[in-house]
């Protein structure tokens, strides 16, 4: 896990609305086996550099966060939490200097064979470095 990673990660967890919602169960990759639900699935799904006409202006990485559940309610709740905790935020995540954080809601459904609930949530973390 990068350090960056483990500071969003850390950074969430704090959060009493997170932590009541999923305790530590904030999981990077991979849900391990026996996993207790509600829980979040973070991911990387981009990393670019951000230009404009001087050149090189910061860069961005984007994050999937899937939150699973086993009712709607805890669902909703904990997609909610964790939205409130990043959008808009400005500043220190552990060893992360967070020049902008933009956080949205993009689709979620309900999948038979495991009786759980999903959302997707994108967090995009953009720097001035």
């Amino acid at each position: 896990m990068s350090d960056t990673e483990s500071s969003i990660r850390t950074f969430a967890l704090v959060d009493t609305a997170i932590n009541a919602a999923i305790g530590s169960r904030w999981y990077i990759d991979h849900i391990p086996d026996n996993a207790v639900y509600p829980l979040v699935l973070m991911r990387q799904i981009a990393n670019d550099d951000l230009y404009s006409q001087d050149g090189a202006s910061g860069h961005v990485v984007t994050y999937q966060c899937e939150v699973y559940a086993t009712t709607k309610a805890a669902l909703n709740s904990t997609a909610a939490a964790i939205k409130a905790r990043f959008a808009g935020y400005r500043g220190a995540m552990g060893d992360v200097d967070a020049g902008r954080v933009w956080c949205r809601i993009t689709r979620g459904g309900f999948e038979p064979s495991t009786q759980k609930f999903w959302r997707v949530i994108e967090i995009e973390l953009g720097t001035n470095e």
